[in-house]
């Protein structure tokens, strides 16, 4: 039998779909960061806070401060943060209970970038976090397990590894004096193998800057000439005035460099326990607290006294003290359902205050029922040349919140 086989024709088809994505705002707009990223990544002053700067629609408020983190064009106030789901929200000034910033502008407390495991932002959040309507922020802090493990850390910054502040330099100084060391350390391990395990964390910091500016002051011939034009006028000078006016430096020049000195010192650490029920169920409890002292200039253009220490006039706060404790049961009701419980308290305390305790009296200033010690002098300023005592914005008074 015999075929003949014929050479066929060539054909190809192309075809090319393609259809436009839609646009979804809903709870799938979320972000993770997981604890390789963390590690691996150098953040300025170990702040947790500053992870947020990787996530795509957050706006970081240079220098940092109070409310300095903005999702999505959401109010400060309006971001909900939580460590492992536990509310971290400071309910009066809406920002974060641990790592809320002191008068210096950093952290007063830390949550150490070594104990996170995970970090989310949901910029959409569902309805099951409620509290607020901005972005839910969420730290996951590590756990232990059946092998003991840890890590240790000591980080400084010297002023030697900087180059010269140019102010300082023109008038013939050296390097702004800088000491910044932070150190601390993590540890877990098993208290019972495959079904109790520990973790903790401690972390400390002592900070010591000098931040030079620029200030206009009072000059001794414009001093004299006001003088000479109340006496001309048959009138005398207020003794109140006088006595305030020693405070301020003067020089023909009508201008100096500050060494404003800022101080933050803080120690902080936390404590947490996993323990496996069954198979089925999980509880876990964790404890943290933290206490800081910080130290700064009420505002950028604050005088150094003529008379007494240069951080005289500093506002202070001393302490910020904070507490955070949180019970959370997970249990697996099939494959398709999970039930979650969680319980968790939160306790902010900071007294913002004056550095100087001079009695107003000395001065000649009545501050009738208010008690000199603990108001010291008075906010003045004195024309443009720049302000002195005071609190820049605040009351000194101790702040608290607290939410269960």
């Amino acid at each position: 039998m015999d075929l003949k086989l014929e050479v066929g024709a060539q054909s190809e088809t192309i075809t090319v779909e393609a259809s436009s994505a839609v646009v979804e705002f809903s709870d799938k707009l979320n972000n993770r960061v997981d604890s390789k990223r963390i590690e691996a990544m150098p953040l300025s002053g170990r702040d947790f806070n500053s992870l947020l700067n990787v996530t795509p629609g957050v706006q970081h408020n240079p220098g940092g401060g109070f409310q300095a983190v903005n999702v999505s064009g959401a109010r400060t106030s309006s971001n909900n943060f939580m460590i492992d789901g536990i509310s971290n929200n400071d309910r009066y000034y809406g920002d974060t209970v641990l790592n809320s910033p002191g008068v210096v502008g950093v952290p007063a407390t830390l949550v150490p970038t070594d104990a996170i495991g995970d970090f989310t932002v949901q910029q959409t959040p569902s309805a099951e976090f409620g509290v607020k309507g901005g972005a839910a922020i969420n730290v996951v802090m590590k756990s232990g397990g059946n092998v003991p493990h840890g890590t240790g850390y000591y980080f400084r910054h010297d002023e030697w590894t900087d180059s010269a502040n140019f102010f300082i330099e023109r008038t013939g100084g050296d390097k702004t004096p800088v000491k910044n060391a932070q150190y601390g350390g993590t540890f877990g391990g098993p208290i019972q193998k495959d079904k109790t395990f520990f973790f903790g964390y401690y972390e400390g910091q002592r900070l010591a800057v000098t931040s030079p500016y620029q200030v206009q002051i009072p000059k001794p011939s414009e001093i004299a000439a006001a003088r000479a034009r109340i006496s001309a006028a048959g009138l005398t000078t207020n003794s109140i005035g006088e006595n305030l006016l020693k405070y301020f430096p003067t020089a023909e020049a009508g201008t100096m460099t500050v060494n404003a000195q800022n101080v933050a010192n803080m120690n902080t650490f936390s404590f947490k326990v996993d323990h496996q029920l069954n198979s089925n169920n999980l509880i876990n409890g964790r404890f943290f607290f933290g206490n800081s002292f910080q130290s700064a200039p009420a505002t950028v253009g604050e005088l150094t006294p003529a008379n007494g220490p240069a951080d005289m006039f500093n506002s202070v706060t001393d302490p910020t003290r904070v507490a955070l404790v949180g019970f959370v049961w997970n249990s697996t009701l099939s494959d398709r359902s999970l039930l979650q419980v969680r319980f968790g308290y939160n306790r902010i305390s900071q007294t913002i205050d004056v550095n100087n305790k001079i009695d107003p009296a000395s001065l000649g200033l009545n501050t009738g029922p208010l008690d000199a010690a603990d108001y010291g002098v008075p906010a003045l300023t004195l024309g443009t040349f720049g302000y002195i005592g005071g609190i820049a914005g605040y009351r000194a008074a101790r702040l608290q919140a607290a939410k269960a």
